[in-house]
């Protein structure tokens, strides 16, 4: 077997938490407006890092300290300002799929992001669309991430990209697309 596919990462935080972040809004679902330029740094040695390996130990951990949010729940949100022009994006991590609505009470902004990495045990799309969140999710099997050349990686530049661009392109080409409100396409 390839030496890189048996490479595991025994060392699940390589971003310091962060210390202190600035609320922009009073209410108790107050957006954190998170440092762009420290955070597509942070990504970029998460992605050097996790070339080669396979393995998604502290994968989830490493994203959420690389955007500077810290990880306290299975699922974590941070809210930055991307593309030109500047316009507010929410960004979810996570190891399971998202209920749009949960947006309404966390960081509901001009466009929602949801990144998800799900291991073995989590293979059951149980997304749910709110017809008042637009929301585009991203869902990574780790079954389907085997079959990609450095896939971890190519998350962490995804991210990267979608900071700087205000657009997530799929690198891997694996990622399921999860969409709310839900656009029917019948004819």
């Amino acid at each position: 077997m390839d030496e890189k596919k048996d490479k595991k990462n025994h060392s699940p935080e390589l971003i310091s938490r962060p210390e202190a972040t600035t609320a922009s809004q009073e209410n108790d679902a107050a957006k954190i407006q998170k440092n762009v330029i420290g955070a597509i740094t942070n990504l970029k040695i998460i992605a050097e890092y996790y070339k080669g390996v396979y393995d998604p130990s502290g994968f989830i951990t490493n994203l959420k300290l690389a955007l500077g949010i810290t990880p306290n729940r299975a699922s974590d949100y941070g809210v930055f300002m991307v593309g030109n022009p500047p316009s507010s994006v929410s960004i979810r991590i996570s190891n399971h799929n998202a209920k749009a609505a949960n947006y309404e009470n966390h960081s509901l902004s001009d466009s929602n992001v949801s990144i998800v990495v799900k291991g073995r045990r989590r293979t059951t799309n149980t997304f749910e669309a709110s017809e008042r969140v637009k929301l585009i999710e991203f869902v990574y099997m780790e079954k389907s991430l085997k079959s990609v050349q450095n896939p971890f990686s190519q998350i962490a530049e995804s991210i990267a990209a979608f900071l700087e661009s205000g657009v997530y392109c799929d690198t891997t080409g694996v990622a399921k697309v999860n969409i709310s409100p839900v656009i029917d396409r019948r004819p």
